[in-house]
């Protein structure tokens, strides 16, 4: 695994659990982070990236190299992707796991002499990710988080951190002890909903404007299922008045008579139902405090 980050430390995890003999590949940073955390999530050994004696030494030695770098990152390390593909066995794979817009020149001539693999990562299905957790929950695979309060300080300075690469593996910012109390005490408050009255906060804060709509919204579709009810009568009305006009036997018209008043029955019984969805609706929004 080429980097120890982010991305490369859970790598190492599911590698390590799946079975994999797993060394890692980097630099002095990542030299630090292994010592202190590699053995413990599975990995073996380790392969300094930027030394050519140690990459010289550990030429064809891997089955497969996931790379969490791009080209920039090797670039400031001095070191090309021919140098990453030495270290592969014949019939290998090289695995490009970064999110990445930059550019990838891979020499085919290192290619086409070992048969290599070039492989990258793909946007799972819902069914692969279902089974990805299941393996985490199995071997306890888990993302080591380094944890702040989330305030105006401490986002610009998670930021300049991200920017400079110094967060170790993954940083989680944390809602603040004032933030937590405002909403609280707007839960507890409540807000004024047109026709519902006063129901309790969702999860955050609701806007203004998001009320107004909220309840023009109730107001608007109860009028638009009335009219489509009375459009509804209306129509069959007319269907059964042209029947009744026409020259059809006494059946005809006496068929026409149980439809006109089966037809209004079903607009009755449509119109008593989405008054009743309505009002489930508006009940439970009240109720719910998760929005």
């Amino acid at each position: 695994v080429i980097g120890f980050g982010g991305i490369g430390h859970l790598a190492v995890q599911f590698a390590s659990q799946m079975g994999y003999n797993v060394e890692l590949i980097g630099d002095e940073k990542d030299l630090e982070r292994s010592e202190e955390d590699g053995q413990a999530l599975g990995s073996s050994g380790f392969v300094n990236l930027v030394s050519a004696e140690d990459r010289k030494a550990h030429a064809r030695s891997f089955d497969l190299i996931l790379c969490t770098l791009d080209a920039q990152d090797l670039k400031k390390l001095g070191v090309k992707w021919s140098d990453c593909l030495r270290m592969l066995k014949s019939d290998s794979k090289f695995c490009i796991a970064c999110d990445s817009a930059a550019e990838v020149n891979f020499p085919m001539k290192a290619l086409n002499e070992k048969r290599l693999t070039l492989q990258t990562s793909t946007a799972l299905s819902r069914n692969q990710v279902k089974e990805m957790l299941r393996f985490c929950e199995r071997h306890r695979v888990c993302a080591l988080t380094e944890t702040a309060e989330m305030n105006l300080d401490t986002c610009r300075t998670a930021l300049e951190r991200v920017a400079a690469n110094d967060i170790k593996y993954r940083m989680v910012l944390l809602r603040s002890s004032a933030m937590q109390q405002y909403v609280l005490e707007r839960r507890a408050a409540g807000v004024t909903l047109p026709g519902l009255g006063t129901v309790s906060m969702p999860v955050m804060p609701m806007p203004t404007g998001l009320r107004k709509v909220t309840g023009s919204m109730f107001n608007q579709s109860t009028a638009l299922m009335s009219q489509l009810a009375e459009k509804s009568r209306g129509m069959l009305t007319n269907a059964t008045g042209n029947l009744n006009a026409s020259s059809l036997t006494n059946g005809w018209q006496a068929a026409s008579a149980a439809m006109l008043s089966a037809t209004q029955t079903m607009a009755n019984q449509s119109q008593a139902m989405m008054s009743q969805v309505m009002a489930k609706g508006k009940e439970t929004l009240a109720s719910s405090s998760k929005g």
